[in-house]
């Protein structure tokens, strides 16, 4: 009986473990820049309500279109703004002059 009590605790260090080193390796590949293109010309930025377990969300308006990200946006009407893909696959939208980036939806 204590031999399974060792295993199974063993097993449960060792999937936490590679939990976090998983988790870690997708956060510094969320860093590296993969591509970038112009996503145009800002206009403007509004903040869409959240629901009761929802992530604020914020509508931004180029010249070129419109796109929905997570979280909040803040824009200067008149800069360029920026998408770009990451190692981890996600898309952000960026504004490389206040250096503000966040993750598309």
């Amino acid at each position: 009986m204590k031999i399974i009590e060792t295993l199974v605790i063993a097993f449960v260090a060792v999937i936490v473990i590679l939990s976090y080193v998983a988790l870690a390796r997708d956060k510094h590949r969320d860093k590296i820049v993969v591509s970038s293109e112009s996503a145009g010309i800002a206009q403007t930025a509004q903040f869409l309500p959240a629901g009761f377990l929802e992530n604020t969300k914020t509508q931004i308006t180029t010249d070129k279109g419109t796109f929905l990200a997570d979280g909040t946006f803040q824009l200067i009407r008149g800069d360029e703004l920026f998408i770009e893909k990451r190692a981890s696959g996600k898309h952000y939208i960026c504004d490389h002059k206040n250096s503000t980036c966040v993750v598309l939806r």
